[in-house]
């Protein structure tokens, strides 16, 4: 077995997927727009905008299996940088095609090395086609949930709460990239998802689907300094981080929070939509509001945190969830998410209906109670994230791939 893997932009799910292939000695390429290897001697002209290639580091042992396709990417990125407006050319959409469509070239030239095929959503379909008609498998992972019912909970969510709706971002894809994610389905031999939520979802797909395989994301190293103290003399501090997004949910949690202000300090860390939502800025204004946080510093303020809540209408996962639960800070979250995957209700993290803010309410309210649940359910959830690594993540791709009949 013999795997090509293609992703434009190489995040941290993709690059665990390679170390999973590299590791047990299937990989035997790897296609993306832009990478970077530190100590290379194009590190020295990496200034201004070009430091955001520094994003896309991988690991030396990779070097040899990576084919790099980067002048649109590079261009795309400081022209973002400097805040200019995007070409056509140089969309998301554009570049996700470009790769697609050179590394279903490189499958026409190196087809005989080839025995998978290993994609991503919106960035597969010229792939599955190549590899289809050289008899390779072709095996999709579907990181967000299905468009579908996607639309579908957007949609009703428009007509109910018109108020914080507005922040939902359109759903401009047209006909064409909608047929095209089906087509990148209807090609795929198996698929693997994040979340049940999302083979839940992937059930109002109108066509056959091939076997879907569930593999939660590996979580952080758990926070072995973690303390809990001072429960019975402060406010409970409650923290979410996301996007501003109705599609989050965020109006949920607003409303679950209205009698509660006496008993919790909340921190929203997270970007606002470009339009204005009177309803957003009103609760913003109760909160203590952080923009932008570097990773390591929401890690930070996660450990010091009493509570997440990530009350999400649409994830195909959630890494905040898994991220709070590795520094010991129990979640509250919905079942639209990983939720159901990684948490056990009321033992280590709870999970309420999506759109119910009266379930997060009742929960904050046991909580404030008994603020010992804190602390026993934050170790509790520590014990889960030790459970769920990304080695063992890495282990379970690999038996995945390996139930493809390769004849």
């Amino acid at each position: 077995m013999r795997v090509l893997v293609s992703h434009p932009t190489g995040n941290q799910n993709v690059r665990n997927d390679l170390q999973a292939f590299y590791s047990s000695n299937v990989l035997q390429s790897y296609h993306t727009c832009v990478s970077y290897i530190e100590g290379r001697w194009y590190e020295k002209i990496l200034f201004g905008p070009l430091k955001r290639i520094k994003r896309k580091t991988y690991n030396k042992n990779l070097e040899s299996f990576i084919y790099q396709y980067p002048c649109k990417e590079i261009l795309r990125q400081i022209l973002l940088a400097f805040h200019l407006k995007l070409p056509k050319t140089l969309s998301i959409d554009a570049i996700y095609d470009d790769l697609d469509k050179k590394t279903a070239s490189y499958i026409d030239t190196c087809f005989k090395k080839i025995s998978c095929a290993y994609a991503f959503e919106d960035g597969a379909l010229n792939i599955f086609e190549t590899a289809k008609k050289h008899e390779i498998k072709c095996v999709y992972n579907l990181s967000s949930g299905y468009w579908r019912l996607k639309k579908k909970i957007i949609d009703e969510e428009r007509e109910k709460n018109k108020d914080w709706s507005i922040t939902i971002r359109a759903l401009n894809d047209d006909r064409a990239k909608l047929d095209r994610k089906d087509n990148e389905i209807r090609l795929s031999d198996l698929i693997i998802v994040a979340s049940n939520f999302t083979k839940k979802s992937l059930e109002l797909y109108p066509g056959e689907l091939p076997p879907i395989v569930v593999l939660p994301y590996g979580f952080p190293q758990i926070n072995k300094e973690r303390k809990y103290e001072n429960f019975y003399s402060r406010k409970i501090k409650v923290l979410y981080v996301g996007n501003l997004s109705q599609q989050k949910g965020i109006s949920y949690m607003a409303n679950s929070l209205k009698d509660l202000w006496e008993e919790i300090e909340m921190t929203v860390v997270g970007s606002k939509p470009n339009i204005s939502c009177e309803e957003l800025d009103k609760f913003l204004e109760k909160v203590t509001y952080i923009n932008y946080l570097p990773h390591t510093l929401v890690l930070d303020l996660m450990s010091k945190s009493d509570i997440l809540i990530f009350p999400s209408l649409f994830d195909g996962f959630g890494m905040v969830v898994s991220e709070a639960m590795s520094q010991g800070t129990p979640v509250i979250a919905s079942d639209h998410s990983c939720a159901t995957d990684i948490i056990t209700d009321k033992y280590d993290g709870w999970i309420v209906p999506a759109g119910n803010s009266n379930a997060i309410n009742v929960i904050l309210k046991d909580i404030i109670k008994n603020k010992d649940l804190i602390k026993v359910y934050g170790k509790r959830a520590m014990e889960k994230a030790s459970k769920y690594s990304w080695d063992i993540y890495q282990e379970k791709l690999i038996s995945a791939i390996r139930t493809i009949d390769y004849k």
